[in-house]
């Protein structure tokens, strides 16, 4: 990682100094701090929405220009779409754990629907329904690209090897901050993982 320029390493966190490590390293405290004030300020046109596994919307890119008018008959997706917004935006406001709670949990609004969308199910030939327990892990991914930076979210619940009594309470799996329309290692300037947040020089 060095050789990219990301500042921190695999070293625990300073005790003495809440929020960072001894090289720099942001922590969780300070580093959602961090994140909330860049996403809320980074992008000045959207111009990509992307969304995976929330509510009706199974993997949904939409392009984006000055005026977008979304409409459709009911239950093709549009409320699902505008609350994804809102939970974006509350993402750069630091509230998207609490915002998830508020609507029941993250299992409320995740993708009910069946982990593989076969053929015949894209063609109309049989519904889109569940089939069964997942067998991969929850994940709510959500971003949004724009003329100068993109921002990624995926959202999940606590890893398995983690005793604790919030298990089913959202967490922050990753989040990155990149510049340009498409994310790259190289253009990446914040990324994050669990509770490390890695800042690029």
């Amino acid at each position: 990682m060095d050789a990219i320029g990301w500042r921190g390493r695999a070293a625990g966190y300073d005790p003495n100094s809440p929020g960072r490590t001894v090289d720099g390293f942001v922590g969780p405290a300070r580093g959602s701090r961090l994140l909330s004030g860049l996403v809320a300020s980074l992008a000045r046109m959207i111009t990509t929405i992307a969304i995976e596994n929330y509510r009706s919307l199974r993997d949904l890119v939409v392009e984006l220009d000055q005026l977008t008018v979304i409409t459709g008959a009911n239950g093709t997706g549009k409320s699902s779409l505008y609350r994804a917004l809102r939970l974006l935006a509350d993402c750069g406001a630091g509230e998207v754990v609490g915002s998830l709670a508020r609507s029941g949990g993250l299992a409320s609004v995740l993708w009910a629907g069946p982990e593989h969308v076969s053929g015949a199910m894209r063609r109309g030939e049989v519904p889109v329904q569940g089939t069964g327990r997942r067998t991969k892990a929850i994940s709510l991914q959500m971003g949004y690209a724009g003329d100068e930076f993109g921002y990624l979210v995926d959202l999940g619940l606590p890893r398995p090897d983690q005793a604790s009594l919030f298990g089913h309470d959202p967490e922050i799996k990753r989040e990155f901050i990149w510049t340009g329309p498409v994310m790259r290692p190289a253009a990446t300037h914040v990324r994050r993982n669990w509770g490390r947040v890695e800042v690029r020089d």
